[in-house]
């Protein structure tokens, strides 16, 4: 199942925060796992 979502600017500055955080920490790698 293939759903659109649609998140606040907050959100979606949350979530690039926490793809920086886990690069910094476990390299591109393990972010890529994540994503």
């Amino acid at each position: 199942m293939n759903r659109s979502l649609r998140l606040t600017r907050r959100a979606e500055a949350s979530l690039v925060e926490i793809a920086k955080w886990t690069i910094e920490k476990f390299w591109l790698k393990q972010a890529e796992l994540y994503e």
